[in-house]
């Protein structure tokens, strides 16, 4: 009874090594694929993860196209306007030069306006008492819209230009991203 009862233990001390060293065995197996899988799987993410960044770098300059495109359609269509104006109401280039001399700091000495000629054309073509007192003269290199004034020593520009410009400068601040402009 003894040899046999030693022989069972033995027999039955062998399987539960064999059961643990099997479990063991699973348990490594198992924490291998879970390695594998892990790196398969990141590595699979590496080229998301670079198509991610690269669609959202393409993301961000479509975006800044757009805004560029918008502000030169926005420069366009208020040059147009300008021009437009200028045509149907010549007398608005005069209240252009009326505000740049109201800022002007000291006003001695006669006024001399020089105009594009096709603007002082449609000037003098106004009603003579809607024309100020003021010395008009055509400038060939004046574009229509601009104007400069001089008053005794002092020139100034007092076209639609600069004041145009200011306005896309501020037009540009609104809608570019500091780091673009």
């Amino acid at each position: 009874g003894q040899v046999w009862g030693d022989e069972k233990g033995h027999q039955k001390g062998q399987l539960a090594g064999l059961a643990k060293e099997r479990m063991q065995g699973l348990q490594e197996g198992k924490e291998q694929a879970m390695h594998s899988l892990r790196a398969a799987l990141q590595s699979l993410g590496e080229p998301l993860n670079m198509l991610t960044s690269q669609l959202q770098a393409l993301h961000g300059e479509w975006q800044e196209i757009l805004r560029k495109d918008v502000i030169d359609l926005v420069e366009r269509v208020a040059r147009q306007v300008v021009r437009c104006e200028l045509t149907l109401q010549p007398a608005q280039i005069l209240a252009l030069v009326e505000e740049t001399l109201q800022g002007m700091p000291q006003r001695t000495g006669e006024v001399q306006v020089y105009l594009n000629p096709a603007d002082l054309l449609r000037i003098q073509e106004l009603d003579a008492s809607r024309i100020p007192a003021w010395h008009l003269w055509a400038d060939n290199s004046l574009e229509p819209g601009e104007c400069r004034l001089r008053v005794g020593e002092e020139e100034v520009d007092a076209g639609c230009k600069q004041r145009l410009s200011a306005c896309m400068d501020q037009v540009r601040e609104q809608l570019m991203p500091p780091e673009s402009l």
